[in-house]
């Protein structure tokens, strides 16, 4: 799935009573994840820890996040050069921006070896800037509605709306005119859309519709793929089927 952007304009990382410090905090986007690698200083292995982490978003109310794994929560054993946090983001949202975590370790079992006050330390803004971003810092790609023209081989004329989030919603509309029995012919469609891969520029996205087609005045169903190409271009592609027949959709449009 795609590449996450991010910028962590502040990482701030807690300390209460009798817990260790928290240190060496790098930050990692990777694809659709977040990998937060972090230190607990002057911890052994005889030193059991609770690791909490929470986070802000684009300075919002403060949040603990649940699509997370590997060095959180309980039983957290001391004494290791580093551990990582893997934060599946869109399992928890439909879009990231800029991101504040918070981490605190707290010793639930050991000997105490260091202590701190509770006041939290703050810790320089970190700007992450993965490979391909660029020199300035990037942020996730936000975008969600688009539009398209899109014919099929039935309906020369045809427009497709809607939105690709994780989840989303389409709606589309193709007609045909024929001069010389005078008659307009179409098919008119709403349907949801999903998102299937997720890369740094290119996203893929199913959907389905269903509606009225031929003379307005039979059911029509259509599914296919969207794909999202370089965060810009929508490009579709999928079947129609009023009935009796089914035709080509094809389509091309921009967010």
């Amino acid at each position: 799935m795609k590449k996450l952007f991010l910028t962590l304009f502040m990482l701030l990382i807690f300390f209460v009573s009798y817990a260790q410090t928290v240190e060496n905090i790098t930050v990692e986007p990777d694809g659709d994840k977040i990998n937060i690698h972090y230190r607990i200083g002057g911890s052994t292995d005889k030193q059991v820890f609770n690791i909490q982490l929470t986070c802000s978003v684009d300075g919002g109310p403060r949040f603990e996040p649940k699509a997370v794994r590997g060095a959180v929560g309980g039983n957290i054993l001391g004494g290791k050069d580093n551990y990582t946090i893997i934060w599946d983001v869109f399992k928890d949202r439909e879009e990231v921006g800029n991101v504040e975590f918070f981490i605190k370790a707290e010793l639930v079992s050991g000997r105490i070896t260091e202590s701190r006050s509770t006041e939290p330390e703050v810790v320089k803004p970190i700007a992450v800037q993965p490979l391909g971003a660029g020199s300035v810092s990037a942020v996730p790609y936000s975008r969600k509605r688009f539009i398209t023209y899109e014919p099929s081989l039935l309906y020369p004329y045809g427009l497709r709306a809607g939105t690709l989030g994780n989840w989303g919603y389409h709606s589309s509309i193709r007609i045909n005119y024929d001069r010389y029995s005078e008659l307009m012919s179409g098919a008119i469609t709403f349907g949801a859309t999903k998102r299937i891969v997720n890369l740094p520029k290119y996203r893929l996205h199913g959907y389905l519709g269903i509606g009225l087609g031929g003379y307005f005045d039979v059911f029509d169903i259509e599914f296919g793929f969207s794909n999202v190409i370089s965060n810009r271009l929508v490009l579709n592609i999928g079947y129609e089927i009023p009935t009796y027949y089914y035709a080509l959709v094809l389509g091309a449009g921009i967010l």
